[in-house]
């Protein structure tokens, strides 16, 4: 019966030779080399499911908050009845939403509206205070801004004002995976103005 203190006792006996060490470098370069790959491949697709589902996510956010202003409307106004607006703001979205404020013995208003700044890709939301009278295009340049979303590529805004549909489109700039599209459909359930 061998045991490993007679294959170790024997004499001659000084180590692996060469062909061994060759041969387990050779096994052991092909093991890591595929566990390499295989952690390479898996941080690239982490990174696109990350990329991904930000994009998602980010949309979503989007969709909902201008979802929810425009159910919280008042009015929503089309940007033509607004003097100046579709001049100034070029990329805004077609429409304005008018909400009454609470003041004290007076009745006041808020304007909203949001555009797409294609310089930095981002959903700019825009508002004005102001009474009744259709505030000019140039007090939403001066009023509040907001970036509401980032990374969009493209918009695309239908209002359909006798059907009460506003059709909302965007498609997310994505840098590893390809571009994004997410569209939705608002029905305006307040009073129009186009």
């Amino acid at each position: 019966m061998w045991n490993i203190n007679h294959i170790l006792s024997r004499k001659g006996n000084k180590g692996f030779t060469l062909i061994e060490v060759v041969f387990s470098l050779c096994i052991c370069s092909v093991i890591i080399l595929t566990l390499s790959y295989v952690l390479n491949h898996y941080a690239k697709m982490n990174r696109k499911v990350e990329e991904l589902d930000d994009m998602y996510l980010n949309g979503r956010y989007l969709m909902d908050y201008i979802e929810g202003e425009i159910k919280d409307g008042d009015k929503i106004i089309s940007s033509e009845k607004i003097p100046d607006l579709n001049r100034i703001i070029k990329n805004n979205m077609g429409f304005v939403i008018q909400r009454i404020i609470d003041a004290d013995d007076k009745e006041e208003y808020k304007y909203i509206t949001y555009y797409h700044k294609e310089e930095t890709k981002e959903i700019i939301r825009l508002s004005v205070s102001g009474g009744n009278e259709y505030p000019h295009g140039k007090r939403f340049k001066e009023g509040g801004h907001n970036s509401i979303c980032q990374h969009i590529k493209s918009t695309d805004t239908y209002v359909d004002f006798e059907r009460s549909i506003i059709r909302l489109s965007f498609i997310f700039d994505g840098e590893i995976n390809d571009d994004l599209l997410l569209e939705t459909d608002i029905f305006i359930r307040c009073l129009r103005d186009y």
